[in-house]
């Protein structure tokens, strides 16, 4: 099996559910509504996405300062496909007008499809169950498949069924969590609306998308137009304890990923009649692999990885020109932006699993580079690319830059993917065209926002992946990964001299080498540890018992900024991601940063959990899995509504395989295992270097490989031919 299930019907858990359940397949989300809706006593986000089309928004500054951004972008929220309800005496069958007497639901990621039964009773005492299947198809990322059945138990006579795709919707607001937009602009115009031919056109304001979206059924309906909605009636004579059921396609073109908008949708249209969707999907399932990539010995944990890997899988990254939004494409937290979350949490998933999809995450940054290094003149620097904190078609949308602008280790994030895919595929030939480009130009804009002072070179002013430590000098994350991505720059080059001369300036390189040899990295002697920069350590302690968090929504940034606490990790994931630090270095500052860090970030808690597995502490290690699997099937952050935490679900493969099977591609491929005392065991499959590898853990490891491959193992190198085994 590899089932999420849930069957909560209060208000709040049927908000997080529609996050839960929705359904994606990279290009198109849909959340997981009721299909006939709540009534008008619930809170509801009825959200339809497609990856990167986009609106905008002027930012009104109450003092605005030199090159701050003037607009801000935000993921459209489309014309809604869900809606199937029933009306019995005039009366809709939902929960403002009928008791919800039982629910099930449940996500079946083998399948790529979730379903909802849900049994009504009316005030007459009719009772109803309504049954629904939905997915997103993978195969044909235009279409959104709707199966809805009605079955009456002691209702005879006429119901009225009513089936709309509704251009009436708008953009969730929230003024008072950061996370959210509060924008109120419009974001779309409807250009035609038809009942003919059952479609819809419109176009985004100031961005100028245009998306064609097309409603079809297997049975024959009423079509009319009604304020901006199609909708399709039919009349059913029902009697006792029969079903009526109907299959709903919804096809959604758009200038983002189409050309001819409605000869293509029509295309499509025809190209899926007749088809199984169910089959398709199983097929696109397997065809990728996704579950074969990690097995845990235990049905129960087993399902949730499953559903984190698999709205992983779904969430973007289909082509070259997107990304994968913070929340996927579940819901509009964050604005559906793009973060560091991809290159650092969300990456190593593709690369060990899918390389074209790793490589198209590359792709876009390398597309987009042109505007980093426009943002880079902006920001005043005469040389070199700076990265958009956050983004959906490059450019920087981040008002606040004190934790958007100024976090410059964005650059190091991106580096350290095209880093890792190198390392991982030894695809020189990439790198040379197109990825080292991307690593000199963001290497550069070290030299630019550095200097050399008494011998050392010091990053002043800038902000690293702790949110709540802001405009610092010489983060030791933003330095370390600083240092890391030049010396691979530098590397790369002395290698392929030949290749790259022509772009790459000599007296530039030597910069860089006498600044990675200098770089300022804080170390406390007394604590043997790391200091996340320069006046960390000399700032108060909070008693963290006794804050309320999430401390960005109840506190002033400022009293956040003069204390010693950090939001996630962020010495911590220096360590994770490199791996060169001392032991007993590495276990000091994890034991330390534990103290003062609040996790508010999802981004936190799977690192803490990777580096205790490295420094030996398992029950630890397990103890912050645990609680970083579940963060949205039980909803721990109270904020799964906005949208799923998929960085976090990159979090789920990243502890599996870098903590719990200890694996490291930057000196080679190696690996320390060792398999929880929860789990009767585990299995983790991968591609490095044209090789597939499959490691089974339990007490004895057991590696199979497709080629003869060297690998460490507990610090020690090892030759395999085809199998190794090893008690543990």
């Amino acid at each position: 099996m590899a089932i999420i299930q849930s069957n909560k019907k209060n208000p709040i858990d049927l908000l997080a559910d529609e996050s839960i359940f929705s359904t994606s397949n990279q290009v198109l989300g849909v959340r997981g509504n009721f299909a006939e809706g709540y009534g008008n006593h619930y809170k509801t986000i009825r959200g339809t996405y497609i990856n990167g089309v986009f609106g905008e928004y002027d930012y009104h500054y109450g003092e605005k300062g030199y090159a701050f951004p003037e607009k801000g972008q935000i993921i459209v929220n489309l014309p809604d496909p869900q809606t199937i309800y029933v009306k019995v005496n005039k009366e809709p069958v939902d929960l403002d007008h009928a008791e919800l007497v039982d629910l099930s639901r449940e996500y079946d990621t083998l399948k790529g499809r979730t379903y909802r039964k849900a049994l009504y009773r009316t005030k007459e005492g009719y009772e109803f169950t309504i049954e629904e299947r939905r997915l997103t198809s993978l195969e044909h990322k235009e279409v959104f498949f709707l199966d809805y059945q009605i079955t009456s138990h002691n209702f005879q006579g006429s119901l009225e069924l009513y089936s709309t795709l509704n251009a009436n919707v708008s953009n969730v607001r929230d003024e008072d969590d950061p996370r959210m937009s509060d924008v109120q602009d419009q974001l779309f115009d409807v250009v035609s609306i038809s009942e003919e031919d059952r479609h819809i056109l419109l176009q985004t304001l100031k961005t100028n998308f245009d998306v064609y979206v097309t409603m079809s059924h297997n049975d024959a309906m009423d079509y009319q137009v009604v304020d901006q909605a199609i909708v399709g009636k039919r009349t059913l004579k029902m009697d006792r304890n029969t079903t009526y059921r109907i299959q709903k396609t919804v096809v959604y073109t758009s200038s983002k990923y189409h050309e001819n908008l409605k000869k293509d949708n029509e295309w499509i249209q025809q190209k899926i009649l007749g088809i199984d969707l169910y089959q398709a999907q199983v097929a696109s399932i397997n065809n990728a692999h996704i579950h074969d990539t990690v097995q845990v010995f235990d049905e129960e944990m087993n399902n949730i990885v499953h559903y984190n890997l698999y709205q992983l899988y779904t969430s973007g990254g289909a082509n070259e020109h997107s990304n994968i939004p913070a929340k996927g494409l579940s819901g509009e937290g964050y604005e559906g932006h793009y973060f560091w979350d991809t290159d650092i949490y969300m990456f190593m998933f593709f690369l060990m699993n899918n390389k074209k999809l790793a490589k198209n995450l590359l792709m876009f940054r390398y597309n987009t580079l042109d505007q980093a290094i426009e943002r880079a003149r902006e920001l005043g620097h005469k040389r070199g690319a700076k990265y958009p904190w956050r983004t959906i078609d490059g450019r920087e949308v981040s008002p606040y830059f004190p934790a958007g602008t100024a976090q410059y280790h964005i650059n190091g994030a991106i580096a350290h993917s095209f880093i890792q895919y190198y390392h991982v595929t030894h695809d020189r030939e990439f790198i040379l065209k197109k990825g080292f480009k991307v690593l000199y130009e963001t290497a550069i804009i070290y030299l630019e926002i550095g200097h050399f002072y008494k011998g050392a070179f010091h990053i002043n002013s800038v902000t690293g992946p702790d949110e709540y430590t802001a405009i610092v000098n010489n983060n030791f994350y933003t330095n370390k990964m600083a240092q890391h991505h030049m010396r691979f720059v530098l590397a790369f080059y002395e290698e392929h001299k030949e290749e790259l001369s022509s772009m790459v300036d000599e007296a530039v390189m030597e910069e860089m080498r006498l600044a990675e040899q200098q770089m300022v990295l804080p170390f406390d002697k007394e604590k043997n540890i790391h200091a996340q920069d320069d006046h960390f350590l000399a700032k108060k302690k909070l008693d963290l018992e006794h804050i309320k968090k999430p401390m960005l929504l109840h506190y002033h940034p400022l009293s956040i900024y003069r204390a010693q606490v950090c939001k996630q990790a962020d010495v911590v994931l220096a360590h994770y991601l490199l791996d060169d630090e001392p032991l007993d270095v590495m276990k000091n500052s994890l034991d330390y940063y534990e103290e003062i860090t609040t996790h508010d970030s999802s981004l936190s808690k799977c690192i803490f959990s990777i580096m205790y597995a490295r420094t030996g502490n398992k029950e630890k290690a397990y103890e912050y899995f645990n609680e970083q699997l579940r963060m949205d099937t039980d909803n721990t952050l109270s904020n799964t509504h906005h949208g799923l935490h998929v960085a976090n679900m990159g979090g789920t493969y990243l502890t599996i395989v870098s903590g719990f099977l200890g694996l490291r591609t930057n000196n080679g491929l190696s690996v320390r295992p060792y398999c929880p005392s929860e789990w009767r065991g585990y299995q983790v499959n991968l591609e490095y270097r044209g090789v597939s590898l499959s490691f089974e853990v339990k007490n004895t490891l057991r590696i199979k490989v497709s080629k003869p491959i060297d690998l460490w193992i507990y610090g020690k190198q090892i030759h395999i031919n085809d199998s190794y085994e090893q008690e543990l």
